[in-house]
């Protein structure tokens, strides 16, 4: 699971630029370039079924040198984001590829690829939008953990065996109820990064700047930890649509155990940092985590 990103509780400024790979740029530009490049590769959703092959061996074969050789960050930002709008556009032609006369069907594991790279798309594109000061390639979140990837990993072997052995162990009102809890999921984490704008942080502050502030509106009003929240739904409704029976078990352990311990650890800072204004908010708000108060 992810859980590097922090709820409430840090503002340091806004700037008009940073320094990423010895480069000064303003980052509203490269989310928005993000944005379009992320965009372009679904063009080849209207081509016929699998029609995304050659554009998308084309733009994964450019990007890796690009990505190699340049230290400049809109180029980077770009060609991360034209590979998850590849990898988008492979899951909508799966998703929506006809069956009729096929033993396999492999719509759920499009959708789980159209949700998997929406998410990480999205989440470099919100932080372009709402806290420019901190964006970077861990913006993405795609190298933030080894046991993150170890989940995607045995999310894919638990899938692949089961389609193969056993193709018709596929539910339809797994499928639908995973669909909706990731798309939940998402919403609410994306809502939160809005809601707390340049509080939001992908790594909890342990020091307080003057101009931290406390965010106890919109979906914080219903959670203290909406990110969190948004993170777990998302997490396990994406093995819930692939009906990975194991990997839901194991995706909502891990999600409730390593928020439940990060959360007493951020809380501790919050309380430190607000004293008895977070003292109320805690006693009358849900952290948002099942089994956490």
């Amino acid at each position: 699971m992810s859980g590097r990103d922090k709820d409430n509780a840090a503002d340091s400024g806004k700037g008009k630029g940073a320094r990423v790979g010895g480069v000064v740029w303003d980052p509203l530009p490269a989310g928005l370039a993000t944005a379009f490049f992320s965009v372009a590769p679904l063009a080849s959703f209207a081509l016929p079924t699998f029609g995304w092959t050659v554009p998308g061996a084309i733009a994964a074969a450019a990007a890796v040198p690009l990505v190699a050789l340049s230290s400049h960050s809109y180029v980077v930002a770009s060609c991360v984001s034209t590979i998850l709008g590849c990898v988008c556009s492979v899951g909508l032609n799966l998703a929506t590829a006809d069956y009729s006369f096929q033993e396999r069907n492999f719509a759920d594991a499009g959708a789980f690829l159209v949700s998997l790279s929406v998410f990480h798309c999205s989440e470099y594109i919100m932080t372009a939008l709402y806290n420019q000061h901190v964006l970077s390639f861990d913006s993405f979140l795609l190298n933030h953990s080894r046991e993150y990837h170890a989940a995607l990993a045995a999310a894919a072997v638990e899938y692949s065996l089961r389609s193969y052995f056993v193709p018709w162990l596929h539910f339809r009102p797994l499928f639908y109820t995973g669909l909706a809890m990731a798309v939940v999921g998402d919403v609410a984490r994306k809502l939160a990064m809005m809601t707390a704008a340049s509080n939001f942080k992908h790594i909890i502050a342990t020091e307080r700047d003057e101009t931290h502030k406390l965010v106890t509106h919109g979906i914080y009003g219903w959670c203290r930890h909406p990110s969190y929240f948004g993170w777990s739904l998302w997490a396990v409704g994406t093995q819930v649509l692939l009906s990975n029976i194991l990997c839901t078990g194991a995706y909502a352990y891990a999600a409730i155990s390593f928020f439940r311990d990060r959360i007493e650890f951020e809380e501790a800072y919050l309380l430190r940092f607000f004293g008895n204004d977070y003292a109320r908010y805690r006693a009358t708000t849900w952290s948002g985590v099942p089994t956490v108060p």
